[in-house]
């Protein structure tokens, strides 16, 4: 009869055991859940994000930017204000620098000892 009744604990203490398990294996399921949406609710904002900077950034809108800025710099120049003030139209985008030839760089390694 003792030997039964330490069988009942033992299994019932295993019984707990195991469904404290499973308790926090649904708890951590859950978390995992919720920390899956949060990620995609980021990477949604983080693709929204980087499209407003590539539609911020494409060639025609920084050409339209650059001739905005540069016709406000000359109604400012020819009104007799400092043309080094920005335009309030948008942020400062500078001029585009003009290339430079290959020939030069092949020029000034072979001057230089490199390869």
């Amino acid at each position: 009869m003792l030997k039964l009744i330490a069988a009942m604990a033992g299994f019932l203490l295993m019984a707990a055991v195991l469904l404290g398990l499973r308790q926090q294996q649904i708890n951590l399921t859950s978390q995992c859940a919720h920390l899956y949406s949060k990620i995609l609710s980021r990477q949604h904002i983080l693709w929204d994000q980087q499209t407003q900077i590539a539609a911020n950034t494409n060639t025609m809108t920084l050409t339209r930017r650059l001739a905005r800025q540069a016709a406000a710099t000359q109604a400012a120049a020819g009104q007799g204000v400092a043309a080094t003030q920005p335009a309030a139209s948008g942020p400062v985008v500078q001029a585009p620098v003009a290339p430079v030839p290959l020939s030069s760089f092949a020029r000034d390694a072979s001057q230089s000892g490199g390869p």
